[in-house]
């Protein structure tokens, strides 16, 4: 079985996170204000070393990092 490090995904939402969208679709807003909740979030629990809620919140990453790749094509 292969182990992932957690965080790839929360990683590379922050890095999308500081890519900016031009002109910004209607969408970019809301989906800023979703990846800056993770983020928060994260941070938190990487602070409190809590792993598995670190692991769910790099599973929702996934989710945020997706809805912006397939909606700018």
């Amino acid at each position: 079985m292969m182990h992932m490090k957690i965080g790839i995904n929360i990683e590379k939402l922050q890095k999308l996170m500081n890519t900016p969208m031009v002109p910004p679709p209607n969408w970019a807003k809301r989906w800023q204000t979703e990846a800056e909740h993770l983020l928060f979030m994260a941070h938190s629990a990487k602070d409190e070393s809590n792993l598995e809620e670190l692991q769910k919140l790099d599973d929702e990453a996934i989710k945020l990092i997706e809805e912006r790749e397939s909606k700018l094509g």
